[in-house]
Order: C-alpha cells, then sequence, then structure tokens
C-alpha cells in the first residue's frame, strides 16, 4: 500500500506540473483528472498510446512525400543488430526476384555511433536496390513524417527480435496497416 501511495503521489504531482498531459484512453484521463484535481480538458488522449497520422496532410520532407504517392513497404527504426536490417534487405532481394511488381522498400532512421560499422554494412547490402529504384533511404525525419508514411504503407517490415514495447507496432495497428514482424512477446 506504501508503494502504491507514493506512486499516486508522484502521478498527481507531475500531472499537476508537467506542461502537457497525456493518458492512453478516455477513462485514464477521467481518473487521473479526478486523482490529481486537474482540469480534464488539460490531458491529451492518445488511445493505447499511439497517434494515428492525418494521411491526407503533405510531409515536411520532399523526399517522404514523393515516396508517399507510390506503392512501399516501410521500415522504421536504426540500423542496428537485434533490428534486423540485413536480414530484411537480403529477404527483399530475394522476394524481388520472385515478385516483379513487389513495392519498393523504404527505410527510415539513422544508425547510433556505436552501430555505424553495422549501418555500413547495411548500406553495402542496400546499395544494388538503391541503384535499381527498389530501395528508398529516407534517413531520420521527423515523427509527423514517420506517421505520415505508415498511413500509406502497404505494409510495416519490422523484423526486430528484441523490443519491450514497439512503438512502431503500436502506430502500425493506430493506421490499420498489415505488419510483417518478428514473433516475439512483445510484438504479440
Amino acid at each position: 500500500r506504501p508503494r502504491n501511495w507514493g506512486l499516486r503521489a508522484l502521478f498527481c504531482a507531475a500531472a499537476k506540473t508537467s506542461p502537457a498531459v497525456i493518458c492512453v484512453s478516455q477513462h485514464a484521463a477521467q481518473r487521473l483528472s479526478d486523482l490529481a484535481g486537474i482540469a480534464r480538458e488539460t490531458i491529451h488522449v492518445v488511445p493505447h498510446g499511439a497517434e494515428r497520422a492525418q494521411s491526407d496532410t503533405r510531409c515536411e520532407s520532399d523526399a517522404a512525400e514523393e515516396v508517399r504517392r507510390t506503392r512501399y513497404f516501410l521500415n522504421v527504426g536504426p540500423a542496428m543488430p537485434y533490428r534486423r536490417l540485413h536480414e530484411l534487405l537480403r529477404g527483399y532481394a530475394m522476394a524481388r526476384e520472385k515478385v516483379l511488381d513487389l513495392p519498393r522498400l523504404v527505410l527510415v532512421g539513422s544508425a547510433r555511433r556505436i552501430d555505424a560499422a553495422y549501418a555500413r554494412q547495411a548500406a553495402a547490402l542496400a546499395a544494388p536496390l538503391v541503384r535499381a529504384g527498389a530501395v528508398v533511404q529516407l534517413g531520420q525525419l521527423s515523427n509527423a513524417d514517420v506517421l505520415r508514411l505508415t498511413a500509406r504503407a502497404e505494409a510495416i517490415v519490422y523484423p526486430s527480435v528484441h523490443e519491450d514495447c514497439p512503438n512502431v507496432i503500436l502506430e502500425s495497428m493506430a493506421a490499420a496497416r498489415a505488419i510483417v514482424c518478428a514473433d516475439i512477446p512483445a510484438n504479440r
């Protein structure tokens, strides 16, 4: 009980002093409003923690906007070993040999410094596909542009094998997109 009271006090203090408060449901927002004694209208609700993009709003990035007008699969996240970008690129190359009208693969994100060698290897794997126009590397984009791309993708491909709370999956579900992902507990 003391732990629960302590957490409750912490949540109330944070809600009262934060510039913005986000809850995952209307019910949670009302409970927090009642508990913390703050106005309900000051709490923003993002269903299930994943905000839906407006698919008809133009992307900030011209390159992202150009991609959005085509058919594509989308992969979001930095190049790192557990996200399995190498395997994704190899698998996509194999699928492309068998399926003539396969949508392009769009990669969004940039690698952390610690994963630079892995990212260089991924770039080498992607190079022939980039030259053929089958893969597009957009680099780091704003969250709004990622959500806009997500809203129009044919499918989200996310082969990561180590996730705690995969926001990419939640955002894909919020956008009602097909998802191809690794069978791990967090993704299930």
